[in-house]
């Protein structure tokens, strides 16, 4: 590169130098006026929110919190569930399908990391089948599939709060 050439690559570095320093301090020198409009601007917006609601919108969220709970003191706790399902049936395949079904369903709650398995039990007896009327079953499709239902008493790790 020739000394001329060189000449005008620095030129040119200390002009982009230049450049981008005057687009730094400017904008710099907006940065307050840029928060000062922004303050301006929520101030507006919450006073505006307030008159049209009644409510304000920069307050302690931890205490409004607290107050609601000090104020809502009838709340439910549910740690356990009574769930009552309902399956096809398979008695007409195997005369212990249907209480396999119950004690896959069971196992499943029980292995589930939802439930706590030392105190998730089955909740009664299994209903019998019940023959289902829809749709109609042709002859040759042997006697139509029935419902049986079953109950689970479910105790859950994390209680809900209602």
């Amino acid at each position: 590169m020739s000394s001329k050439g060189n000449l005008n690559f620095w030129r040119g570095v200390i002009v982009a130098l230049l450049l981008l320093g005057g687009v730094g301090w400017f904008l710099y020198s907006k940065w307050e006026l840029n928060n000062k409009n922004l303050g301006e601007t929520k101030r507006t917006y919450a006073e505006q929110t307030y008159a049209q609601t009644g409510i304000p919108v920069d307050r302690n969220v931890n205490a409004t919190a607290t107050a609601a709970k000090e104020s809502e003191p009838d709340h439910k706790v549910v740690d356990t569930l009574n769930i009552t399902f309902r399956a096809v049936g398979l008695n007409r395949v195997s005369s212990e399908a249907d209480k396999d079904i119950v004690f896959n369903v069971l196992n499943e709650m029980k292995s589930s990391a939802l439930f706590d398995g030392s105190q998730t039990r089955a909740g009664g007896e299994i209903s019998p089948e019940v023959p289902l009327s829809e749709p109609p079953v042709r002859s040759e499709q042997g006697e139509p599939p029935g419902t049986f239902s079953f109950k689970i008493v479910a105790k859950l790790k994390r209680p809900l709060t209602l």
